[in-house]
């Protein structure tokens, strides 16, 4: 039981990590300093910007897909109608809020799981290290891939979003919620 926990929760944890990190891993995102106005302008724009979405069908799913919109000539100026009525100057400021809008949702979101996950990692590794009944080959083994969701928990931290863009999403959080949903819903 305990080596089929320390594997669930490394691998559990391994897992929020890497979710936290998706944007952050894309080559074209790079995150921006966020205010309060222009994280719930980006917000609010997404049913403008979904609206336009539909019209251009087989585009426009999640928001890697939503920030390829800017990519067909045809869209341009539609989108840029979209997210003007916003106080965006373009669709690609838009892209830019809203990426690090989401990016850092999923950080914050991440982090409270990874926090109170802690307590029941440092137990499960203490069950283990002190169980007589499992080889110390098979304890060293499971430790390595705790210790390995730990580092890639350590490098998610090295590269958390600021503060102040962390204080804003969180402000933001039922209104992001709602915002997910509707994505949901329309995929």
């Amino acid at each position: 039981m305990f080596r089929c926990f320390g594997i669930a929760a490394s691998a559990a944890v391994a897992a929020m990590v890497a979710a936290t990190t998706v944007s952050a891993q894309s080559p074209n995102f790079q995150p921006v300093a966020l205010t309060t106005e222009n994280a719930a302008a980006a917000v609010s724009a997404v049913p403008d910007v979904l609206a336009v979405a539909q019209n251009y069908q087989g585009v426009g799913g999640g928001l890697d897909g939503l920030a390829g919109l800017s990519t067909y000539a045809a869209a341009q100026a539609d989108l840029n109608a979209a997210v003007a009525s916003n106080g965006f100057s373009s669709y690609g400021d838009w892209v830019a809020v809203i990426q690090t809008v989401v990016s850092t949702y999923g950080y914050i979101q991440s982090a409270g799981a990874v926090q109170q996950m802690a307590p029941a990692m440092d137990a499960a590794i203490q069950q283990i290290l002190n169980n007589p009944s499992i080889p110390q080959a098979q304890k060293d083994a499971l430790i390595a891939q705790m210790s390995g969701a730990n580092a890639a928990m350590a490098g998610a931290q090295a590269n958390a979003p600021s503060a102040e863009n962390q204080a804003i999403v969180t402000a933001l959080i039922p209104q992001i919620e709602a915002m997910i949903q509707t994505m949901q819903a329309m995929q």
